[in-house]
This record gives C-alpha cells, structure tokens and sequence, in this order.
C-alpha cells in the first residue's frame, strides 16, 4: 500500500515552515497537506495584541524567509 499524500499537522504559524520541509522531502511523489491548529497562549486573529503574538509571528515570518532564501535551492 502506498499513499498518494500525507497531511501534516502543525501549531499555527509553524504550519507554514513545516508544510514546506515536508513538501521539499515527499513531492512529487506524495502530495502534502497541511492542517495548521490554532496556537492557545494567544489570539490568533489578533496576535499583533499580545507580545507572545507578535514574538511568535515574527519569528515564524524571518525563520520561513531564511528557509526560502537560503535552504530552498537544495
């Protein structure tokens, strides 16, 4: 038996990051999903409302840009 696809399951802005390793590691063989759940320590809606938001945001936002600049052309 061999799937056609996977989903990954990640927490909030994480899901990005972790959908596009996944991506890297399983395509073309496999499709890959992603179901981001909601983070619980902050409101996600309004995450730019609470430090933890916006620290967590951010580091997610310049984590995903290195990852496209520098680890997306192996």
């Amino acid at each position: 038996m061999r799937p056609d696809g996977v989903n990954v399951v990640s927490l909030g802005p994480h899901a990005r990051r972790s959908w596009a390793a996944y991506r890297e590691s399983l395509e073309p063989a496999n499709a890959v999903g992603i179901i981001a759940l909601p983070p619980q320590d902050y409101e996600p809606t309004r995450w730019w409302a609470s430090s933890q938001g916006v620290k967590v945001t951010l580091t997610e936002l310049l984590a995903w840009l290195h990852e496209c600049l520098f680890d997306g052309g192996r």
